[in-house]
């Protein structure tokens, strides 16, 4: 690491590498998605997707070189009995199966329970509070449901729900 312009932390050298990869794939992406149609919100073309994640992965690229360049980084301890090797890699094949049941789940159980399922235990595994993760899971999988049935009129398993 070395100091920071401002003088105020140090600057991560592993973090400005990797902003400046994810910015240089990020505007090779949006540069070649624009050579295709564009379209609109209500018809969008085949370029509309890749534009607006290029232009998200471009946008967390510029908050990841500000953070690493003008950013303080003190190394944080971490937490007793909470490190990777003990349990990340447990947590990690935990929410892996946890998507893999979902491909399965997905048609008997229908969208709605099976996405508001695996929200929860990703956030249980996360260690937030029942309330909110019950709260998200509810909001993200309804809200998405009626956003891409009744909005975008795209098909999903309905399951054991009547709608």
């Amino acid at each position: 690491m070395i100091e920071a312009p401002d003088g105020g932390g140090r600057v991560n050298k592993k973090d400005i590498g990797a902003a400046l990869f994810l910015l240089a794939i990020g505007g090779i992406g949006l540069y070649k998605a624009l050579l295709l149609p564009l379209g609109d919100l209500r018809a969008p073309d085949t370029a509309f997707m890749p534009v607006l994640l290029c232009g998200l992965l471009l946008t967390l690229a510029l908050v990841l070189l500000v953070r690493a360049v003008w950013g303080r980084h003190e190394p944080a301890a971490p937490a007793a009995g909470d490190t990777f090797a003990e349990h990340g890699r447990k947590k990690l094949l935990l929410v892996v199966l946890s998507f893999v049941a979902y491909c399965f789940l997905l048609d008997p159980l229908g969208y709605i329970i099976a996405t508001a399922l695996v929200i929860v235990i990703v956030a249980r595994l996360m260690r937030c509070g029942w309330a909110e993760t019950v709260a998200m899971a509810l909001i993200c999988a309804i809200g998405s449901y009626f956003l891409i049935v009744k909005y975008l009129k795209g098909p999903l398993p309905s399951g054991l729900l009547p709608f």
